[in-house]
């Protein structure tokens, strides 16, 4: 993928070698990569909400991740 197909605030999920991968650009402009699952029930986060301060929301019940992949 190139930086410009990730504009702001859009949640890309991408598979890289059979794992989902979630890619998203930050509020500083930088570029995120985590793995697109909720610990909780596997739900992919790219089907979640970018949060304020670089927080993803599991559209599931609501655990939000941060940009290294943590709680």
């Amino acid at each position: 993928m190139f930086s410009s197909d990730l504009d702001d605030g859009r949640l890309m999920h991408r598979t890289i070698l059979n794992e989902p991968v979630l890619f998203y650009r930050k509020e500083d402009g930088g570029v995120t990569a985590i793995m697109d699952r909720c610990s909780h029930r596997l739900v992919p986060l790219s089907m979640g909400k970018l949060l304020p301060g670089d927080r993803v929301q599991c559209i599931y019940h609501g655990l939000e991740y941060g940009p290294d992949g943590g709680v």
